[in-house]
């Protein structure tokens, strides 16, 4: 196989098992499984899902909610496992699947960074060492000592994105970018160095046809709605 290749997903399902019918307590639950009253079915999130993403390229996945974008990145940040199918990824990823997901709104801008960083396997050393130069790209250099209960969702969205992508990761996966203008002006200037200077892939998801459009007709664009198959 290709060394180019990035990411490389085959014929990747992912099956979740649902009751077909309600209950009304744990205890209900508990006695319709003893008996073997519970019925249940598959929901497909993905089905038969192929694709390539080779190095320095981007790919948007563009599609309406509940046809699986948000899943599909979680199967390729390994959070969630495929029930079948092979996902192969090469390198380091960023995952920027819930933007702000494990910070801590009683802790300060620069213990977030140490704690996020952690998260994603960093050395707590390393972090120490980056925490300023991590404030001064996200623009909150001014706001590092104020808990992040005090920020916006913009301010987050920046600390979360410039933590995750300090070191560059060779597949960066950002999930729904239309969070709010500022967000996404900011975003796009990150996003453009990077492309220009082909340092990372990047798999984007946005219900937002415009924005996913823009950043992934340049390379690619994945329709997630085929995704239910």
């Amino acid at each position: 196989m290709s060394t180019d290749k990035v990411v490389e997903v085959t014929d990747v399902t992912l099956a979740y098992r649902r009751t077909r019918h309600r209950v009304s307590s744990l205890k209900q639950t508990a006695i319709d499984t003893i008996n073997r009253r519970m019925a249940y079915e598959e929901f497909f999130a993905l089905n038969g899902v192929s694709f390539t993403v080779a190095r320095g390229e981007t790919l948007s996945v563009i599609g309406r909610n509940g046809a699986g974008k948000s899943t599909l990145l979680k199967v390729l940040a390994r959070v969630l496992p495929p029930t079948s199918g092979h996902v192969i990824v090469r390198g380091s990823v960023a995952p920027m699947i819930e933007l702000g997901a494990g910070f801590n709104p009683e802790l300060t801008g620069a213990e977030n960074i140490m704690l996020y960083g952690t998260l994603l396997g960093r050395d707590s050393k390393t972090m120490q060492g980056r925490i300023e130069a991590i404030a001064d790209w996200a623009q909150l250099t001014e706001h590092l000592d104020i808990p992040i209960r005090a920020y916006s969702s913009g301010m987050v969205a920046r600390l979360a994105f410039a933590t995750a992508t300090d070191t560059t990761p060779d597949l960066l996966l950002i999930d729904d970018v239309c969070k709010c203008i500022g967000w996404v002006v900011w975003l796009l200037d990150c996003l453009l160095g990077w492309l220009v200077g082909w340092l990372c892939s990047l798999l984007l998801r946005s219900w937002f046809c415009q924005v996913g459009g823009v950043l992934g007709g340049w390379f690619g664009c994945f329709v997630s709605d085929c995704l239910l198959g």
